[in-house]
């Protein structure tokens, strides 16, 4: 049986590869709360990119707990870095990638990224691009 977290943990593989082809130093480091780093951290030439993977089966609003999105804002910048959400959605068979910075804060305890800012999110292509010749 594929629980969400066996889920998550397959795409978080599956991204780590593709960075990995790209070009980056990647370093699988999944949190699931016990710890304040991302998911995977992707390097390359001093460059630093932090990624929270998320897996949704179809495109709608995705919650988040604030305390993680503060503890990976937190990271992004102890290591000067760029923090990102990795959503994979299901529905499209496609990556989006979220900056920290276009993430809503909604309350004390949440954050959420809305369908628009996930569809408009950068692809893996956009972020390997940008993010290699900084």
């Amino acid at each position: 049986m594929t629980t969400p977290y066996s889920k998550s943990i397959r795409y978080e593989y599956k991204l780590t590869y593709k960075l990995r082809k790209a070009g980056f130093l990647v370093i699988r480091a999944p949190s699931s709360g016990r710890n304040v780093y991302a998911d995977i951290i992707a390097i390359k030439k001093r460059i630093i990119l932090l990624f929270d993977v998320k897996y949704i089966s179809k495109l709608e609003t995705l919650y988040i707990k604030k305390k993680y999105f503060d503890l990976l804002k937190k990271v992004e910048e102890i290591v000067d870095g760029y923090g990102f959400y990795a959503v994979y959605v299901g529905e499209l068979k496609e990556w989006r990638f979220i900056p920290l910075n276009q993430v809503e804060v909604i309350s004390e305890s949440y954050v959420k990224i809305t369908p628009d800012k996930i569809l408009n999110g950068l692809k893996l292509e956009d972020i390997v691009q940008q993010y290699s010749k900084i």
